[in-house]
Order: structure tokens, then sequence, then C-alpha cells
């Protein structure tokens, strides 16, 4: 589409500037108009089969990073290596027990990874764990440890500290992998990653070289010594006796495996957190070689870097980035309670929330249907877990951490009537001019993000005269159907409308596309669009994308409360009140609650492109504003800019995907 440069904006836009002048200054003018005109509600998708339900509300964990079952109880390891363990009881109060705490053994303990019990365990009473330790060589700072278990007096299992026994470490450094799995043949399963950060890809270019133990998936004999060694390898290995290659290695070419598994065939799958392009789903055959990072999925990367020990198979499933960012591997769903999914293989992703199916076709192992989209959460799936009678659970990574599992959604097969054209939203009494409908209040922002010259307008529609609360533990809760609307401009040309929406349960995110005449949108596929523009005022290229909803998502996540904009440190003023305290307008309109502002930092940003210090303009630099409260609590929990969003997971001390 050739954009078109259109007056109606510029009409609209003069006749707000008249009506700031006319009430900017009078704080008595402040008055809340109920938003009555909305229609955003629902999805414009055919609601999904499943959605979620919260189990254990009692068990308080923090980053869970693992789950798993043994006799009647769940086992959830906790990022910095505290292991609780509480009766599966989803229907019952119950309490976790802690079972250990790695960190009073290695204080510099960074990671905690992996778990899983022997077997055999009624007899050794064995369990193995896996953890990075900041205090050991980085090329040895992953362990495999063996410890073992007791119950106590009260019949709670606890492990004995002094029982450590060191089995593997190999290099720690980003992508460490380390899953650990017993297989049905009772060899144990270890899962390495390329020991690097992000960038540059597989920087230490170790995806297809077998020397090491890095990139591959280990399988080694836990229950026979080897000289000096715990351990010894299986003689039915791939690659025992060939020169140069690790004889340890099962499969290799793996960028991060975050989560494998055994289904009831004794089947291995395995979640690939991919690179640029590629989320990906593996089955793991003996001596396999799945790609990183000659290639990621069909994307070669350092194709002449390729192994000759086994040609690359191709992943199972693949999901671009315009719907997955962090793929979290599953299990085989093997419960009563949910029939219609038992045999299936479910996973997820980290970043957006979303579950999916893999059902192993009934006449092959070798094929498997295409994937299917059975759930969209807002949880950040970091692990799943399956439960003794075959229940699959999954942990949302956060502080604190909850667990959830599915239920069967009871507005599955209901016809969707989420607005197709922006005019049909209530958004606006005149969309053509860009005028807010009453109730729909635009604000501006301090730091919005680069765009390469496009400029963007922000509203914000609570329905009827609802309020955002802001709650204790740091969290806003919204009035169900909110909605963040943003139009972006190349010049004086709408380009497209962002719309965020609050279902009452999540945050969901749509956009639509201007047509030509420039006097409505159309809502935007799920997967987003890319089309020809020209204007001056764009320094981005000849092609504008207007983003997935997944990859919207990517950044309007739980970190930010999902809402960056719209957050304390970032408001700068409300349209229609430019003249008064942003804070003070909030309140008297109602949409937010003083507590809003009075819980964070109670500072602003300060405009990158304004005249103060560089200190203040680098993105972290503040301004204290008056406060709505004379003792107003001063934390910094909200977060840098649009463009800085990842600034919020570092100040709330959260890592970032745990560098996946």
């Amino acid at each position: 589409m050739r954009l078109k440069y259109s007056s109606s904006v510029l009409v609209g836009l003069c006749g707000l500037l008249c009506q700031l002048n006319a009430i900017g200054d009078d704080p008595s003018a402040i008055k809340r108009s109920p938003w009555t005109q909305s229609r955003i509600q629902g999805s414009p998708d055919p609601p999904l089969p499943y959605v979620w339900e919260q189990v254990f509300p009692d068990v308080k964990i923090d980053e869970g990073l693992e789950m798993v079952s043994l006799d009647g109880r769940l086992f959830v390891m906790q990022r910095r290596g505290q292991i609780w363990s509480f009766p599966e009881s989803p229907a019952e109060s119950v309490q976790a027990d802690l079972f250990i705490d790695l960190r009073q053994l290695h204080p510099e303990l960074e990671f905690a990874y992996g778990m899983a019990f022997h077997p055999n365990w009624r007899q050794n009473h064995y369990v193995f764990v896996t953890y990075t330790d900041n205090s050991l060589p980085e090329s040895d700072g992953t362990r495999l440890s063996r410890f073992t278990f007791q119950r106590n007096t009260a019949g709670i299992p606890q492990v004995q500290t002094d029982s450590e026994q060191v089995i593997l470490t190999w290099r720690r450094g980003g992508h460490n992998g380390a899953n650990v799995q017993f297989g049905p043949d009772g060899m144990l399963y270890i899962s390495t990653g390329d020991a690097t950060p992000p960038n540059p890809p597989d920087e230490l270019n170790t995806g297809q070289d077998n020397s090491d133990w890095l990139s591959a998936v280990l399988r080694i004999d836990i229950d026979h010594g080897d000289g000096e060694r715990p351990f010894s390898v299986p003689s039915d290995n791939p690659y025992v006796n060939r020169d140069g290659v690790r004889p340890e290695i099962w499969a290799f070419g793996f960028r991060n495996p975050w989560k494998m598994s055994f289904d009831s065939k004794g089947r291995l799958w395995l979640g690939d957190v991919g690179w640029e392009l590629w989320e990906m789903i593996h089955r793991v055959e003996k001596g396999g070689n799945y790609g990183w990072s000659a290639m990621e999925g069909e994307n070669p990367i350092k194709p002449h870097l390729q192994s000759d020990l086994a040609p690359i198979s191709p992943p199972v499933a693949a999901h671009p980035h315009s719907e997955a960012a962090s793929i979290t591997g599953g299990y085989e769903y093997r419960s009563d309670r949910l029939p219609e999914l038992q045999g299936a293989y479910v996973y997820g992703d980290y970043e957006t929330g979303i579950l999916w199916s893999l059902h192993p076709d009934k006449t092959s192992d070798s094929d498997v249907v295409q994937p299917t989209r059975i759930a969209d959460t807002p949880h950040k799936i970091a692990t799943f877990g399956l439960g003794n009678e075959g229940d699959l659970y999954y942990i949302h990574y956060g502080t604190p951490s909850t667990l959830f599992r599915l239920i069967r959604n009871p507005k599955f097969g209901r016809k969707s009537t989420f607005p197709t054209r922006l005019s049909e939203t209530g958004l606006f009494a005149d969309v053509a001019k860009q005028q807010p409908s009453a109730g729909v209040y635009g604000f501006e922002i301090h730091e919005p993000m680069w765009r390469d010259g496009a400029v963007a307008s922000r509203w914000i529609a609570l329905p009827e005269q609802t309020s955002m609360q802001r709650q204790g533990s740091g969290r806003n809760a919204w009035p169900e159907n909110s909605v963040l609307a943003k139009t972006i401009r190349l010049g004086s040309q709408p380009v497209e409308t962002q719309v965020l929406h609050f279902d009452g349960d999540a945050w969901n995110a749509y956009s639509y596309r201007w047509n030509e005449t420039v006097d409505d949108a159309e809502l935007v596929d799920a997967n987003g669009e890319t089309f020809e523009v020209s204007d001056l005022a764009w320094r981005g290229g000849k092609e504008y994308r207007i983003a997935s909803r997944a990859e919207c998502l990517r950044c309007h996540n739980m970190w930010n409360q999902f809402t960056a904009a719209f957050e304390p440190m970032q408001l700068a003023s409300f349209s229609e009140f430019a003249k008064q305290p942003v804070d003070q307008v909030a309140v008297r309109l109602g949409l937010t609650n003083e507590r809003f502002f009075q819980e964070h930092d109670s500072r602003q940003l300060v405009s990158s492109h304004g005249d103060a210090t560089l200190e203040l303009r680098d993105g972290h630099g503040c301004m204290p504003t008056a406060p709505l409260s004379s003792s107003p609590r001063w934390q910094d929990r909200t977060a840098g800019t649009e463009f800085r969003l990842a600034v919020a997971a570092v100040r709330n001390d959260q890592p970032l995907a745990f560098a996946r």
C-alpha cells in the first residue's frame, strides 16, 4: 500500500489543542465521563479448548524451575537451590516441606536446574540434581550430583546434606541445559547447552564439535562405576570408540535444550530454545544430529561447521518467533482427567504463554501431526511437571511462582463478536479525526520507543467509571475489558492502531491497519503483516511491519505488568488536562487509586531527547515529582522506557528467561 497524507488527523489535533487551552488551567474541569461505547470484548479468535486453573495456592515458592513427582508427593526446585515437597492433593490445602537447600552447601550457587529420582529409589534412596556454582572455575561450573534422602520422623523426605557425590561437571556460561531424566532403559540422560550467552551464536563453535560434552544429550550408566569415575559409558552408546568424540554423547546439535522427557513408548522429546527465528521440538534418536549451530531449524547459521558424524534431522515442530520465543519442553499427557489429551505431547512457550499439543501418529512411530494450539495463558511457563497419576502441571515463573494445570474451556466453540474494524471498537467518536469517545482519555509519556521517525498517540479506556487499583505486593488490578490504544503515524498519516485488551484474565494484543482512504482500519491477522510504505517521515525502510500478537506480548509481559506505557515513571500528562500534574489527574478522574503512584518510585523518567543532564537522560535517570502522600514508599518497582522494557525485569531482580 502507498500511504497518502490526510488533513483530517491535523484538524482533529487542532481541535484538541483548542480544548486544552480552554480547560488546562482549571482543576475543577477534571471530571470523569463514563465510557459506555466499548465493543472490545472476548477475542477475534475462536476460543481454545483449554484454559488454566491454579493449583496448590498455599504452596509458597519463588522462581520455580523444575517439578517432579514421587510416591504421592510433588517436588519443586527453585532457581536458587531450595527444593520443596508437598502432597499431590490439588483440591486440598497443603503445605510445602523443605527437601534440601543447596545454597547451604554452595553459597555461590547461581541456578538449580534439574532433578531426577533413581528408578530404584526405594532401595538406594538416591536423587540426582544439577546446578551451577560461581565459586567453581567456568570450565567445570555446571554439576550433576547425587544425594541420599531419608524420611524424617513425620514421614517427610529430606536429603542428607553430607551425602553429596559429584558425578559429572561441564562448562557453565549461559546455555547450560542441565535437565536430567532416567530412561526406560535405566540409563541417566543429561542435556547440555552450548555454554554461551545468546549472542554471538555459539561463540565456542561447539554445537557440531563432539570432542566435548556441550550441546548434547549425554547417556551414562549411573549404577556401575568405571575406575575412579562414579559412572560408566554404556557399550551401546552411538559413538563409543570413535576418535575425537566423547563416548557419553547420545545425540548432539542443541543450542539450549530446555526440558526433555520420555513418553510411554520410550521416545525422548526435547524442547530447544532457538536463536533469531525458530523454537524447536525434537524427538531425539540415538546418534542424532539436530543442527545447531550449522542450522537453526531450516535457517543456516554456520553451515561450514556441520559434523560428518550424522546428517541433520529436522525438528518435529518448529515455531517462528511470530508465535513463540522461548520454548519449554513438556510431557506426554497420561491422566484420565482430560482423556481427549491422552497420548499427546504437551509443551509451551515461556515468552508468549501459549501451549500446544503434538499427537503421535496412531499407526506409526515416525510421524506426528502438526502442533495444535490448545491454550493461551498470561504465564511464563518455566517448566512442566508430571504428577503421580499422570496429570500435567506447569509453573509460572516469578516471585512468587504459581502452579497451574489445564481445564476445559467453557467458551470453547462459541463464535466471536470481536470488532474487526476500528470504527466498531467504541474507542473513537470520529475515527478519521482520531477524536476519542467520551470516557477515553489520551495521555503522553516521557520516553517512547524508537520508531525511525514515526510518532504515536495513546489512549486509556476503562469501562463505565471503573478504576485500576494498585494492590499489595506491587500489582495492578485492572477492571475487565480495560483497553490501552496507540495509533502510529508516519508524518500525519496513521498506519496502524494497536490495542491492548484485558479480558479479565489476561492481556491480549491486537493491531488494526489503516485503509487507503484513511477513514478506518481493519483488524490484522494474528501473524501480523508486512507491506510497502512510502513516506519521507519514515526512516525504517520501504517496508512496514505490523507485529504478530505473540510478538507484541514478548514486550508487554509480566515483568512490566503488560502495560509499560501506563506506569507512573512514564506518564507525562493527560492530553485534555496537559497543565495539571499527571498523578492528580489520574486520581481525580478515577482512572487509578492514589496507591498506584505512592507505591512506585514517585519519580519520572526524563526524555532522552530533552535538556536534562546525560545521567538523567540515559534511560535510568529519574526526576522527583510531588507525591500524592507526604510519606510515599520509595520503591524502584517499575522500570524504564518502552524501548528498554528489559529494565523492568532487571529492576525487579528477575533474570531474563535465564539467559535463554
